[in-house]
């Protein structure tokens, strides 16, 4: 990535430490050790460093076209939005997991995963019915830190053994 670099001293302590910005830092651009400035209008990324020599600078490491990895908390007070032609992408595969598939066995699937609590919220969607003799209607239970179930059930409300559907879900924490 190319750089560009602006000097600035003196600096001041802010809330944020990512802030969206509507134009690019200057030198009279205030900000602390570390912050991250996002400018709105071309997406390019400016990080505040420190030099050898005691002085700050914002670096411009250039625009999010592509992946930016985030370790922890990523709070957003405003709209996250998805340009057309991108894709949300969760990972699976893990006991941590917070999206999967699998197929119902007697109208049972049994997820590990030990991140999941109590209050999430789980999107589940039959992907195929595979060679089903009867279709229920997908229910979850969870508990917390251990598991979640996704139950096929008939009208009844009892568990529908003959599906067997292959089905997908997504686990959305909750604040």
């Amino acid at each position: 990535m190319s750089s560009q670099v602006y000097g600035i001293n003196g600096l001041t302590q802010v809330n944020d430490r990512i802030k969206a910005v509507s134009s690019a830092p200057t030198t009279s651009t205030r900000g602390k050790l570390g912050d991250f400035l996002v400018v709105k209008s071309t997406g390019y990324l400016y990080y505040l460093s420190n030099s050898d020599a005691g002085v700050y600078t914002w670096i411009k490491y250039g625009s999010f076209t592509s992946d930016v990895d985030i370790t922890g908390d990523l709070n957003v007070s405003g709209d996250v939005v998805i340009a057309d032609g991108s894709a949300l992408l969760v990972g699976s595969g893990a006991v941590t997991s917070f999206a999967g598939d699998g197929t119902l066995v007697a109208g049972v699937l049994a997820i590990a995963n030990t991140n999941i609590a109590a209050t999430d919220i789980v999107l589940v969607q039959r992907i195929d019915a595979n060679s089903s003799t009867a279709i229920g209607f997908p229910s979850y239970t969870i508990v917390a830190n251990t598991s979640l179930t996704i139950t096929s059930l008939a009208a009844n409300a009892t568990t529908e053994t003959a599906d067997v559907s292959n089905i997908a879900y997504v686990i959305i924490k909750t604040a």
